[in-house]
């Protein structure tokens, strides 16, 4: 990216440190000795069915690190391994094998959740606010279930990671769908960086419900995808640690809100599709002060390989303007720099696109930057 000469350029990049020296190590550690719970070797005793849940491929979450560890701790057990697509699309059998290896994927079962197959579901009862609370039927009729995923800064639930990697990760689509429409209540309560909101109060309301023993990895990682740091056990308790921790590493102070902002993608496959895309954007609006004026401009770069992505046009997303019109109303300008996404879309959106930030940058005077938008809390000094 170049930019005119004279503008102000404010870079906003947190830094989450160096990924673990021997990260096997730390993840057995964590095992071992988890918070507020039993060790997981120790909480496997007497369990025949365990049912690990992982992140599907739109999350780059190091699977392939953290199930060797877990699946050391759980010995000789009918162990199924779940992918958490929520309302996503599935994964292909290619895909499955990428995200837990082949060795894993020749030896265990691996399966894509389905929110909108009955058969695979079971009705817990409801949340706190009357959300029905469909969950996957092995979760529920398992004798030990392992959360596990990667925490982030997130654009609804405030940080990743926690209860999220049942609810709506394994959940059925009438409760993905009741839960995702708390980010609409009068005053947007539910904001990137703040775990205090109705979505994560009802989603860590849920948890408890499912009969299964919970045990919870969480892990943070860098701009290299390397762990960083791992939490686990007590699925309350240690994600409350975790998302301290990320908060720590996440938070990066700006000045003021810029007339224009670049938020990049943060790369695949965080950038898989431009519906993955509203967490580059919403880490520049969804905030309590916006780091983009009223008047500003926003530039949403990314691949965006799988174009507007398959969320769009059904399930619970009917179209792209309906789904960002909260967003777009919080700027003057949206524009996306991506060779990936159909121009007819975005226009009937009311958002441009570019061939380059060169392109779409023009008159701005303070221009800020988020080279890592999807995991940076940016707020605004004072």
């Amino acid at each position: 990216m170049r930019f005119p000469e004279g503008v102000e350029l404010e870079w906003v990049q947190p830094d989450y440190g160096p990924g673990a020296v021997d990260a096997q190590a730390l993840l057995a550690e964590r095992l071992r000795r988890p918070i507020g719970a039993a060790g997981l070797a120790e909480q496997a005793r007497g369990a025949r069915r365990v049912v690990i849940i992982i992140d599907d491929i739109t999350r780059p979450t190091p699977s392939q690190a953290m199930l060797p560890a877990v699946l050391r701790e759980l010995g000789s057990r009918e162990v199924t391994i779940l992918v958490g697509v929520g309302s996503h699309r599935t994964m292909t059998d290619g895909e499955l094998e990428t995200i837990v290896g082949s060795d894993i994927f020749r030896r265990y079962r691996v399966v894509n959740h389905l929110a909108r197959d009955p058969e695979h579901l079971t009705l817990l009862g409801k949340s706190p606010r009357g959300i029905p609370v469909w969950i996957n039927r092995a979760v529920a009729e398992a004798d030990l279930a392992v959360i596990t995923g990667f925490i982030k800064p997130h654009n609804v639930a405030g940080y990743s990671g926690g209860y999220k990697g049942y609810f709506p990760a394994v959940a059925g689509l009438e409760t993905v769908t009741g839960i995702h429409a708390l980010q609409q209540l009068p005053g947007e309560p539910c904001r990137v960086g703040e775990l205090d909101n109705p979505f994560r109060v009802e989603v860590d309301a849920m948890g408890p419900l499912v009969p299964a023993p919970t045990f919870l990895l969480n892990v943070i990682i860098n701009r290299k995808k390397e762990i960083v740091e791992a939490f686990a056990g007590h699925p309350l308790e240690a994600h409350r640690r975790a998302a301290a921790e990320t908060e720590k590493r996440a938070v990066a102070p700006v000045s003021r809100p810029a007339e224009a902002v670049v938020a990049c993608g943060g790369g695949y496959p965080s950038d898989i599709s431009l519906y993955q895309g509203i967490n580059a954007l919403t880490s520049v609006v969804r905030l309590a002060t916006p780091v983009v004026r009223p008047d500003g401009h926003v530039i949403l770069v990314g691949e965006f390989r799988e174009g507007l992505g398959s969320e769009f046009g059904s399930g619970r997303h009917k179209d792209l303007a309906t789904a960002w019109a909260s967003h777009l109303r919080k700027m003057k300008r949206l524009t996306v720099v991506s060779p990936n996404v159909p121009a007819a879309e975005l226009e009937k959106a009311g958002i441009a696109r570019a061939g380059s930030v060169e392109e779409a940058l023009s008159g701005a005077g303070h221009v800020m930057v988020l080279p890592d938008a999807p995991y940076t809390v940016a707020r605004v000094a004072g």
